[in-house]
Order: structure tokens, then sequence, then C-alpha cells
């Protein structure tokens, strides 16, 4: 077999093997809801790939963003909502390919 036959079969079995196991263990479905003393919140149902369950609540909100007179202050303790609380993925920091690129990111409070 030639070498850039071998490589690319390589890796092609390599990209089979992690969309598998990210299609597997990435499988979710609606969850149960729970009430804290901030608000109702809907989670996910993960499941891993030894048939175990997890329920999830992600991007659970504990303070307010830190603005005006919070910028270098404590955290402010959350108000809360009224209206059930979802979000099926936690924030995540805004990437750029290049390092000197500025990217603007929208002030956001701190999550769990």
């Amino acid at each position: 077999m030639e070498k850039s036959s071998y490589v690319e079969l390589r890796y092609t079995l390599l990209s089979a093997i992690v969309l598998i196991s990210v299609w597997r263990c990435g499988k979710s479905e609606p969850s149960s809801r729970i009430i804290l003393p901030q608000g109702p919140i809907t989670g996910i149902r993960l499941f891993s790939g030894t048939r175990s369950r997890v329920n999830a609540y992600l991007g659970i909100p504990y303070a307010l963003p830190p603005i005006g007179d919070l910028r270098f202050a404590a955290p402010a303790r959350h108000p809360g909502w009224n209206t059930p609380y979802s979000q099926d993925i936690s924030d995540r920091t805004v990437r750029s390919s290049n390092r000197m690129t500025k990217v603007p990111r929208p002030k956001k409070t701190a999550y769990i």
C-alpha cells in the first residue's frame, strides 16, 4: 500500500471513530424541570457510552454582569427569573483564528 493511501485511510478511520463516539456520547433528550429559589430550570439528559444517564442543567446564572459599579466589586446575587430557564449549551468564549484580532464580546452574567 502506498504511503499516502495509508495516511488517508488512517485519517478516515480516526475521523469515523471520533464521529461515532461524539454521536453516541453526545445524545441528549429533554430532562425534568427542577425548581430553585431563583426560579424553575429545565435541563437536558445526557447519555454516556456506558448507558448511564445524567441530568445536566447548564449555564445557570449566579451573579449579575460585572458592569458599571460592579466591575471590580464582589459578585452581586442574581435576582432570579419567573419563566423556566433553559440552556442546552453553556456559553463558550469566542475564538479568533488570528491572535491579534480583537473580538468583541458582550458583558455576560457569571454562570455556574
